[in-house]
């Protein structure tokens, strides 16, 4: 996760951008079904009855309470009090509404009963649970009272039947003999039909004409009464958490698709290429590298004496032996000119002789940032015509650098540098402690390949901006299998933060400085050397390098600064 959370901290954005918007349409969601419950009351009746209504005690309260609970839910209640309810009607609501939008719960331990409606503003929900509360208490009423009804008529019709059998009884004790058995028999039948209407006359006569509901209503809800049912702030947290969420996974596969190089550690591990340093963005030095101020100079001062520590370059750099450093990059207007510029600058203050040469022959431009004139054979000019290196070097506005400008441009340079650049080189390594070649982009053409095997060493510029492991996967795999040249990578434009910055990591090279007991001539490409006869060897494109001139006393030497005043 370490190695993210450079592109994360770039993108961070995108994070933010979408945990607002998530919390925008929460807060929308939650608007549109916002809604308020409100809760009324009522309680079974406990007591002796009314003589229709049985006697209740606690217990037989809460077995009452839940089949009431069971009863207020079905729609036959449900369309008793949408009836019955002016309210309800005005308001909108139907019966299906008060089936859905109403709950009625009971206890365990109590015979209370609790209406919770639910509705989309206060008013409406208070109004529909007293509505349903005091519905339920008149429904009730009106079903014991017809109950109640139907009983006392049954027990009516029974005295009247009951009536007429004992008048018949009575017809025939008195058609009958007196001490007959028959008149003896329908005696007895008429007190036995005379008991049974008593009994009836009894308990009609305990039953009232008119009952309750059995239920009492405990509390009415009022609209201040009424809460929220889904809380505002939990809706939006959780939309929050959701963006961050959904913010995150896109920045992840933006990364992982964009394949970018995210972080210092991935030079040396993935790459496998030796991390010089990085240089953050900086205006100033961009439009005058050779005149960089404040911590850039510090960095500047680090990479160069990274270039010897990681053993891109060889340790010593000293005329007659200077050593040569290509400066390119994976692609184009990466900073390489800048960088190259800049770190001559801050080389030649360090005491050491530089000289820049502008090898990118199809666009010459380093010339540029040093405010100089193109006039001047050039390097192009010295490789189609040759002629003296001491007359195609300048002197340059910074002390201790010198400039061999790129001259006429050349469009297919390659084969051109393999042939001649050697021996030019071989030249100016004995004049100078250091040679930065600004070169081309590797992935342009053959050109930065063809300079990478004459150099002791190579430092590419990335991008950080724009750095794709894939591309500069090819820079280094055209490094590595063609030039075969110690190589070191600096991030420009990196974002740094904190202290304590200073990071250099050497990755393992195929070719070892380190070998014991090698000479530092040695280590010198074979494309750069010459040999003991005064002749660079052949290139392997095959034609013939011209001889190189024998070192002369003549010959200027940069490194002890301008001689007779010759360096234009």
């Amino acid at each position: 996760m370490k190695r993210y959370l450079p592109s994360i901290k770039r993108y961070w954005l995108i994070v933010i951008v979408c945990a607002v918007l998530a919390a925008g349409v929460g807060f929308v969601i939650a608007k549109q079904q916002e809604a308020f419950q409100a809760s009324s009351m009522i309680q079974v009746n406990i007591g002796n009855g009314d003589g229709f209504l049985p006697k209740m005690s606690p217990n037989d309260g809460i077995g009452y309470a839940a089949n009431d609970v069971n009863e207020i839910a079905t729609g036959e209640v449900m369309k008793y009090i949408y009836q019955h309810s002016s309210n309800l009607q005005k308001a909108g609501y139907s019966v299906g509404d008060l089936v859905s939008n109403v709950k009625a719960t009971s206890v365990a331990t109590g015979s209370q009963i609790t209406i919770t409606a639910t509705a989309p503003n206060k008013n409406d929900a208070a109004t529909i649970a007293n509505e349903v509360a005091q519905g339920y208490i008149n429904y009730k009423q009106d079903a014991n009272n017809a109950m109640l009804k139907a009983q006392r008529t049954s027990l009516q019709n029974q005295i009247n039947a009951v009536a007429q059998q004992i008048g018949t009884a009575r017809a025939k004790v008195a058609a009958d003999p007196a001490g007959s058995a028959a008149a003896t028999v329908d005696a007895a039948a008429v007190q036995t039909y005379q008991h049974t209407s008593d009994t009836l006359d009894a308990q009609l006569a305990a039953m009232p004409v008119l009952t309750t509901s059995g239920l009492t209503l405990l509390h009415l809800v009022g609209p201040t009464d009424a809460t929220p049912t889904n809380k505002l702030s939990m809706t939006l947290a959780v939309s929050v958490l959701v963006g961050l969420l959904i913010g995150s996974l896109i920045v992840l596969l933006i990364i992982f698709l964009d394949n970018k190089l995210t972080s210092e550690e991935q030079v040396t591990d993935q790459l496998k290429l030796t991390y010089l340093g990085s240089l953050p963005h900086d205006g100033e030095m961009a439009s005058a590298p050779t005149q960089a101020r404040g911590t850039i100079t510090h960095d500047l001062a680090d990479i160069g004496s990274n270039l010897r520590l990681t053993g891109v370059l060889p340790s010593q750099w000293r005329a007659p032996q200077g050593v040569i450093l290509l400066v390119t990059s994976a692609q184009t207007t990466e900073g390489k000119t800048s960088i190259a510029a800049a770190l001559a600058a801050t080389m030649a203050r360090g005491g050491c002789s530089t000289l820049v040469i502008d090898g990118n022959l199809a666009q010459p431009a380093t010339h540029l940032t040093f405010g100089m004139s193109p006039s001047g054979p050039g390097l192009s000019g010295l490789l189609k015509s040759g002629g003296n290196v001491d007359d195609a070097v300048k002197t340059s506005s910074v002390p201790g650098v010198w400039m061999l400008p790129g001259g006429s441009p050349v469009a297919d340079s390659a084969l051109l540098l393999g042939q001649r650049l050697p021996n030019i080189l071989a030249q100016l390594r004995k004049k100078t402690d250091l040679i930065i070649i600004d070169g081309p982009s590797l992935l342009t053409g053959a050109e930065a390949s063809v300079l990478a095997s004459m150099v002791d060493g190579v430092m590419m510029i990335v991008d950080y901006r724009h750095a794709k492991m894939n591309l500069l996967q090819r820079a280094k795999e055209l490094l590595t299998t063609l030039a075969d040249t110690p190589a070191g990578v600096v991030l420009n434009n990196y974002t740094r933060t904190g202290t304590n910055n200073y990071f250099a990591k050497v990755a393992p090279q195929p070719f070892n400085r380190q070998l014991a007991g090698m000479p530092q001539e040695a280590i010198i490409p074979p494309a750069a050397a010459v040999m003991a006869n005064g002749q660079p060897p052949v290139m392997p494109m095959g034609a013939p390098v011209a001889p190189a001139a024998k070192p002369k006393s003549s010959l200027l030497n940069y490194s002890q600064g301008p001689v007779n005043g010759g360096l234009s």
